[in-house]
């Protein structure tokens, strides 16, 4: 099932608004062979503005499989903004992804056979196939000289089959030859070979959403080359970073620190790729730092070595015991949250063109959920029918008191905001039988979108629920008078499904059979509380504040204007210690968290006038 709405897109854009400003700048400035992109350099979702004009593509780590290195151009049915595009089963121009100008002059190139330009595309990946009829398709801009205008020429297209394909490697020749169908009456007067020549790639879609994918890696232009010029010099890690739990990719501290051996991987899987035409022995080093300081590293005396032959993977699984310190583990704290940064590298290459793809950032994140996914929807997942039910299975390390859920809910074609679920946690679900254990159900529940963390909503039990030590499952159940399909965002990048999710639509619960992970997250521990303050939620229905976790600044967002005047709003922000970091009086859209340290804070809203008050967890990540 497809989504149609790209949470990472809309977050980014949330922690960083100053790019809102830069979609409306273009760098002008013409650039010289050697062209590459692997789309690997950065941490933004949009590809390096000093090589494409514009932002359309999602570049990301997790849509493709098996790239040539880590991090692809992923084009969709989403726009810039995280938005679909349109409301339309009818083909239309989505995603665009355009060069910036290359000078390819005609003194220097007209006669030359030798520029090539070569990528590797992919249908589907981990997302949405294109349909038959969809196509990615490859522009080369040329200039008319009887007409004194630039237009494009379509020079190579693939058309979508329904199908997952894997990465294929394309060349094509810039010569003006190709130019033959355009116009057979004047041939001499066109030509690619100016100082601003260019080249774009889109994606022709047919659906809403995040729909008809295609990803794009290891894009190359350049002379001297040939169809045969397959290899290059380059070792690159392969795919996304690794959590460092067993059982979760995130869970609340004050559990994992119960067992915190028993919860860490004994071992961790890194894939690295040669794309010489020559083997090489190859070394990676990994290291977490904790505010800074190294407290582990990988292996404990030297990088791990090993020969990778040409055009071939090695994935090295990493064994924890032989680090140091060995047997590694998370130290606990007197906090009630932790994070620490893991880096895995690649010792660099003699020759190797491209080091952006030598290292792997992992943030490991302690709060007060738990997680299996990573926070990326691929794909979604639903159910269908009156009365139908969906639950997810949980197993905490201590007894807690269970607050609320976050749920990443995708929206679909059909509007569903309205159709009605019971919010339900089981303390037992019987497989293969229509048996279950209701611990607690919250009713007239709906779908909700793109608010709180990242583009999960959090549902606040009406009554928290003591959750004993061991196993309960939290999911929900259709509303008997609706059978529309209710979406949740599914990860593809972890698989915990197929042994943890469970569907009842028939009478009797079944195990799911698809992989992925819906992104369900239950939340625990006791309300938010700052030490000599006595917290009142009669806010907290008032003022929404996003995003959690942030990095450069927090926004406000008013439900309702009633409750209070605006300027009698104070906002302040406290340290665990309970010492004050920020205060300001009034309400504004958006509060600069700049200059305060990462790490973790609380948030309290309250009116000057009177008692009411609220408090708010807050993460600062960057």
């Amino acid at each position: 099932m497809k989504k149609d709405f790209n949470e990472v897109i809309r977050k980014y854009i949330k922690n960083h608004p100053e790019e809102r400003n830069k979609m409306k700048s273009i760098i002008n400035d013409t650039i010289s062979l050697p062209f590459f992109d692997d789309f690997s350099a950065g941490n933004s979702v949009y590809p390096d503005q000093t090589k494409w004009r514009d932002k359309c593509v999602f570049i990301n780590d997790g849509m493709a499989i098996d790239p040539p290195t880590v991090g692809v151009a992923t084009f969709d049915g989403i726009n810039q903004y995280g938005f679909p595009y349109f409301l339309t089963s009818l083909e239309y121009t989505a995603d665009t992804l355009t060069s910036q100008f290359i000078n390819l002059d005609s003194t220097t190139f007209s006669t030359d056979t030798t520029v090539f330009l070569s990528f590797f595309y992919q249908s589907s990946g981990n997302g949405n196939a294109p349909d038959d009829g969809d196509s990615l398709v490859l522009q080369f801009k040329y200039y008319d000289d009887s007409l004194a205008a630039y237009n494009w020429a379509t020079v190579w297209e693939a058309n979508g089959q329904s199908l997952a394909t894997p990465f294929q490697q394309v060349f094509v020749q810039i010569n003006d030859t190709l130019l033959n169908y355009t116009d057979t009456f004047h041939l001499d007067k066109l030509t690619f070979f100016t100082n601003n020549f260019q080249f774009r790639f889109m994606n022709l879609a047919s659906g809403y959403g995040d729909i008809d994918v295609w990803n794009l890696d290891y894009v190359y232009l350049d002379k001297n080359r040939s169809p045969h010029d397959t290899t290059i010099l380059d070792i690159a890690f392969v795919n996304e970073p690794p959590s460092f739990l067993k059982n979760y990719q995130q869970m609340p501290w004050t559990h994992y620190c119960v067992d915190t051996i028993a919860e860490m991987v004994t071992q961790y899987p890194l894939t690295i790729r040669n794309n010489d035409i020559l083997s090489h022995l190859v070394c990676y080093t990994t290291t977490v730092d904790s505010l800074g300081t190294i407290i582990y590293t990988y292996p404990f005396n030297t990088s791990s070595c090993f020969l990778i032959d040409t055009l071939s993977d090695k994935t090295d699984t990493s064994q924890i015991i032989n680090g140091n310190p060995a047997n590694f583990y998370f130290r606990p704290n007197n906090f009630d949250w932790a994070q620490f940064n893991i880096k895995h590298f690649l010792t660099e290459t003699s020759g190797d063109i491209n080091t952006n793809n030598d290292t792997l950032r992992y943030l490991q994140r302690f709060t007060d959920y738990y997680a299996y996914d990573d926070g990326t929807a691929e794909e979604g997942y639903g159910t269908w029918g009156y009365g139908a039910e969906l639950a997810m299975q949980f197993k905490t390390t201590k007894a807690d008191t269970l607050r609320g859920v976050y749920m990443f809910f995708n929206q679909m074609v059909n509007d569903v905001h309205l159709d009605l679920f019971a919010l339900t946690i089981w303390s037992d679900i019987q497989v293969n039988n229509s048996g279950s254990t209701v611990l607690h159900s919250m009713i007239d529940q709906s779908p909700m979108y793109d608010t709180g963390m990242e583009a999960f909503h959090y549902y606040v039990l009406d009554t928290p629920q003591f959750i004993p030590k061991g196993t309960f499952y939290v999911g929900w159940v259709q509303d008997p008078s609706y059978e529309a399909l209710i979406n949740i965002g599914l990860d593809m990048n972890t698989n915990w499904d197929s042994t943890r999710l469970f569907y009842n639509t028939n009478g009797t619960w079944y195990p799911s059979e698809l992989p992925g992970t819906v992104m369900i997250r239950p939340v625990f521990g006791a309300s938010a509380t700052i030490t000599g303050i006595k917290p009142d939620n009669s806010l907290s229905n008032s003022i929404g504040i996003y995003p959690n976790p942030a990095n450069n600044a927090i926004y406000l967002k008013w439900t309702s204007k009633d409750h209070i005047p605006s300027s009698d709003l104070m906002t302040e922000i406290y340290d665990p210690a309970g010492r004050l970091i920020l205060s300001q009086t009034g309400y504004q859209d958006e509060i600069n968290i700049s200059t305060i340290s990462e790490g973790f804070y609380f948030v309290k809203m309250s009116d000057r006038n009177s008692s009411a008050s609220f408090t708010r967890k807050l993460v600062i990540s960057r």
